[in-house]
């Protein structure tokens, strides 16, 4: 399978990746999949705002604008990032509260987008 782009979060760092092919197993009986083919190429990335590392998990979504919103995985806080990686948002979650992904959707929802509630 070709990756045209990845966006991966490591650690402390969203990191976005150019040019990685990855082959996987076809079957159970198949051979270990290999990760990564040829080189990848950093085009961007950007810092955990408060300089923490993630141990595990996390995502990011580019927005209408270009703009980035990172969930930091593990840690409870998201980001919002713009085209240039000047950070506009930070937060973090009231303590107890535990989340892995964070997403920007219409506010209010509209018609088509989980309104009334998925209807």
């Amino acid at each position: 399978m070709l990756i045209g782009a990845v966006t991966i979060v490591v650690g402390a760092a969203l990191i976005a990746l150019a040019g990685a092919t990855a082959a996987l197993a076809a079957t159970p009986t198949s051979p270990p999949p290999i990760s990564i083919l040829k080189t990848a190429t950093l085009l961007s990335s950007v810092d955990q705002p408060e300089g923490l590392a993630a141990p595990s998990q996390g995502n990011a979504q580019t927005t209408a604008l270009g703009n980035l919103v990172v969930g930091w995985g593990a840690l409870p806080y998201f980001s919002e990032f713009d085209r240039s990686g000047k950070l506009l948002f930070n937060a973090q979650f009231p303590a107890g509260v535990n989340t892995y992904r964070a997403y920007q959707s219409p506010w209010p929802p509209s018609r088509g987008f989980g309104w009334p509630f998925g209807h």
